[in-house]
């Protein structure tokens, strides 16, 4: 068994997800397509525009930036901590156990308000989350990424 295989097995073991999966996802662009994601967005591409993706799957690699309630958390870029919030729904306190993660969310046609923010704020549904510590998640961010650009088919 490889030392990369070793990591992902604890990662996921560590996520609360149970039992690890010979299936699982080996990479974040393997999670991606296998949660049908359309592309990999900043949280500045879903801030300027999220109208051009309302009802589509996209890779986002987040950070936490507060709770709102159970189920809702405001979230930002990971790296980009001067960058827009946007509104993560479908999230679970143990969502952002970590401080980052890498997840594809589903982005909502309409902004929301959320106390304390003059604007309204893009909206996005949680999907699922490939687990990654704070150096993993910045690793992948460093890689060659296509911003907004189709994900290859495979």
């Amino acid at each position: 068994m490889t030392l990369r295989s070793l990591l992902l097995i604890a990662m996921t073991l560590g996520s609360g997800t149970g039992t690890a999966s010979a299936a699982a996802p080996r990479t974040p662009a393997d999670f991606a397509a296998e949660q049908r994601a359309a592309t990999w967005l900043s949280a500045t591409q879903i801030d300027r525009n999220p109208y051009l993706w309302q009802g589509k799957r996209v890779g986002v690699v987040l950070r936490l930036q507060r709770m709102l309630d159970p189920a809702n958390a405001l979230v930002r870029q990971l790296g980009d901590d001067a960058g827009p919030v946007f509104v993560l729904g479908d999230v679970t306190p143990e969502t952002f156990r970590q401080t980052a993660v890498i997840a594809v969310a589903e982005i909502d046609s309409e902004r929301t308000s959320v106390r304390g923010h003059e604007q309204l704020l893009s909206s996005a549904r949680l999907v699922a989350t490939f687990p990654c510590t704070e150096a993993e998640c910045y690793n992948w961010l460093n890689g060659d990424i296509g911003w907004g650009q189709p994900l290859p088919a495979r």
